[in-house]
């Protein structure tokens, strides 16, 4: 946990899940959202307090309490830069986790329309027995989506090239 100081400069109420409500407010000088969660908060606007929070800036009421703001010394700054860096560094792991899945979310639509396509123009021959179909066109999915992932995803650095397997019917399936 890490410990903060100073002056709430606003306070925010706002509607949660099933109809109840959630609290959170901003220290003056401090970036970051510190929330409460369904407790309510204690104390008003202009206030000062000290208190605990995690690096998710979520606080532990139990810690709050008023006290006579002080000016901030380098320690104290340090303290709260940490904390706040701390929630930036998740929210960007956040962040980047969730633009990975949309790449390969986008990836793989994009390759299965490709394969789509590539079986309406007979450019991919399907043999007759429906077991190999579904063989072939997995494979042909799940090759286009890494290449397609690969090459065209933002933030993202290819896996080495490989020679892709050509995935191709035998004479006993037709």
């Amino acid at each position: 946990m890490l410990k903060f100081n100073g002056v709430i400069s606003k306070t925010i109420e706002r509607g949660g899940r099933n109809g109840g409500k959630l609290y959170s407010f901003f220290l003056r000088g401090q970036d970051g959202l510190f929330k409460l969660g369904t407790e309510t908060m204690k104390f008003k606007e202009g206030a000062g307090i000290e208190f605990e929070a995690n690096d998710k800036l979520e606080v532990n009421v139990e810690s709050m309490k008023e006290s006579v703001v002080k000016q901030a010394t380098v320690a104290d700054k340090t303290s709260a830069s940490a904390g706040i860096s701390a929630f930036v560094d998740h929210r960007a792991e956040e962040n980047a986790a969730r633009q990975r899945n949309i790449n390969y979310q986008s990836a793989h639509k994009d390759a299965i329309e490709v394969t789509k396509y590539l079986i309406d123009k007979e450019i991919i021959k399907l043999p007759i027995k429906t077991a190999s179909q579904y063989d072939i066109v997995m494979a042909t999915i799940e090759e286009l989506t890494g290449t397609f992932y690969d090459v065209f995803s933002v933030d993202h650095t290819p896996n080495e090239p490989n020679k892709p397997e050509s995935v191709e019917s035998s004479e006993d399936d037709e």
